[in-house]
């Protein structure tokens, strides 16, 4: 049985496939569909260049659409703890 982002990368390739925006729930999924993308395109023997789509994990979507950096655990923290010696 074929894994599912592999029949993904599949459908698409030979597409105009830069012009594609994937979303993914995780980087590991992220990963691993960008590798069978990649396979799929040697298997291909495509002629012209292949322009990369953009792939964002939900995250980083949410992120880049809202346009504000996600903050680091330690500013979380630190953060967290001056709510708390409030309280």
């Amino acid at each position: 049985m074929t894994p599912f982002l592999q029949q993904v990368a599949h459908h698409y390739t030979g597409k105009n496939i830069g012009n594609y925006c994937f979303i993914f729930p995780s980087r590991r999924a992220l990963v691993f569909f960008k590798k069978y993308l990649q396979e799929e395109i040697k298997g291909a023997h495509l002629d012209a260049p292949v322009a990369a789509p953009k792939m964002y994990t939900i995250n980083d979507f949410f992120f880049t659409l809202a346009g504000v950096n996600a903050a680091d655990r330690v500013s979380l923290l630190l953060e967290l703890y001056e709510c708390y010696t409030k309280l």
